[in-house]
């Protein structure tokens, strides 16, 4: 059981753990008003809590979005209208295009270059 936190994959990566920390803050606070059905979401708080953060499409994301179990999160600085964020709750049943999607790591090519000119 895994929850999958999608994160458009034009969003900046230094934001980005703030985007995450707040989307799985904002599922929270979803599920715990019973919003959406919480039973997937409270056995995942109490048995797993394992978190899964990929980077997907703006067309991809907006598939992900339209599930009935997912929390659409956006950052306001960035771009106001559309979701930044997806995140959801899945068993065994993880739909194709999560289990094809690539893991978000950070993009450290400016802070390689930052080291380089400090070091020079």
């Amino acid at each position: 059981m895994k929850m999958y936190v999608c994160v458009l994959d034009s969003f900046p990566d230094h934001i980005t753990p703030n985007l995450v920390g707040m989307s799985m803050l904002q599922h929270h606070i979803a599920y715990t008003n019973d919003e959406i059905s919480p039973y997937l979401y409270k056995l995942w708080l109490e048995t797993s809590r394992f978190t899964c953060v990929v980077k997907l499409t703006q067309h991809q994301l907006e598939s992900i979005a339209h599930r009935p179990d997912a929390v659409s999160s956006r950052e306001f600085n960035i771009r106001s209208k559309e979701p930044t964020c997806v995140t959801l709750v899945v068993d065994e049943f993880i739909p194709e295009l999560l289990k094809s999607a690539k893991c978000w790591k950070p993009d450290h090519t400016l802070l390689k270059q930052k080291i380089r000119q400090l070091r020079t």
